[in-house]
């Protein structure tokens, strides 16, 4: 069974990824024209713009394989279940 993401959520992702596209083309843009203007480009260490947001959602993915580890042999147990009751009804 296929669920649709609400509208709403999907949406929103196309906007945050859009919106973050944008901000690394816009750092790029800069970096290009640095290098034209100073034949280099400041390449410091330093934390990205979206750091933060990129390694919480990373963990936030990390949580969410988890659970679904745990929780796969109870769904499959379960789905055995129904093709056997479906098996019983049908035949």
């Amino acid at each position: 069974m296929r669920r649709k993401v609400p509208n709403s959520i999907a949406e929103n992702t196309k906007r945050t990824y859009k919106e973050g596209i944008e901000g690394d083309e816009e750092q790029l843009r800069r970096r290009e024209e640095q290098v034209k203007e100073q034949g280099r480009a400041q390449m410091g260490l330093e934390a990205l713009e979206r750091q933060e947001g990129v390694e919480a959602n990373w963990d936030k993915g990390i949580r969410g394989l988890e659970k679904l580890m745990k929780t796969m042999p109870e769904m499959v147990a379960r789905k055995e279940r129904a093709e056997r009751a479906e098996a019983v009804a049908t035949g």
